[in-house]
Parts: structure tokens; sequence; C-alpha cells
């Protein structure tokens, strides 16, 4: 499913989403900007998701091992 703000635009779109990155050091952090919390809301509610949200990392070490949590 993708991630859209409420003004229509689909986050889950932007590159290192699509294509992932080459390289995100340990405890490397990506952050996003999504939306305003008041628009958020309510755009939330119409998709009937404001219970839970679940988001899965796949990566892979550089051995090629692949991991997924």
């Amino acid at each position: 499913m993708p991630i859209e703000s409420s003004n229509g635009f689909v986050i889950s779109h932007l590159p290192y989403f699509n294509y992932g990155l080459d390289f995100l050091q340990p405890n490397g952090e990506i952050t996003c900007y999504w939306d305003e919390l008041d628009s958020l809301l309510p755009f939330l509610e119409s998709k009937d998701l404001q219970n839970d949200i679940h988001v899965t990392t796949r990566y892979k070490d550089l051995s090629g091992a692949s991991y997924q949590t």
C-alpha cells in the first residue's frame, strides 16, 4: 500500500523508498517529511488507517545475506 500525504503526494515513490540505498551506517536514520498532523489525521481516518501502521525494512549485509524487520 503506498504511503501518501493528505495532498495526494505519494511519499513511497521517493527514490530511496523505491530503489533503496547503497549504504546506511549502523544505527543510521532516514528522515522524510510526511505531513502536518492536523491534515494527516483526518486523511488517515478517511482511509480507515487510524489504528496501526506497520513498516517493513529489507536489507542485505556486506556478504549479501538478506534480512527483514
